[in-house]
């Protein structure tokens, strides 16, 4: 229950980093929500709100579960895929065989890297 109340709020409140004015109700709201709360709970409620912002801030959540963050991510994706097979057809003449390694392993790389986010 507490992890959605923090994610309301966390709505309310995402308002004030950009500056914006709450509405007064819902000021009212959140202050007697929190007034009512023992401290420990408070506390509680806020870390997650915090961790809400910090998924925000720091993180690619927002733009990975949009329908254009999808499309980008999946043509990323399969961009390096495509790679990986142009280069496994290219015939390897005059290139170093430690070349090919890296260049193997870093395609492996980033394609588990990918799929692993």
């Amino acid at each position: 229950m507490r992890i959605n109340t923090a994610f309301r709020y966390f709505q309310i409140f995402k308002s004030l980093v950009v500056d914006m004015m709450q509405d007064h109700s819902q000021w009212i709201e959140s202050r007697n929500y929190f007034m009512h709360l023992d401290d420990r709970a408070t506390f509680d409620v806020l870390k997650m709100e915090l961790k809400f912002f910090y998924e925000v801030f720091y993180t690619k959540v927002l733009a990975a579960n949009s329908a254009w963050g999808v499309l980008i991510r999946s043509l990323a994706f399969d961009s390096v895929l495509i790679a990986l097979l142009m280069f496994f057809l290219i015939k390897k003449e005059g290139i170093h065989r430690v070349d090919v390694r890296i260049t193997y392993s870093l395609l492996a790389g980033v394609i588990a890297l990918d799929s692993a986010s």
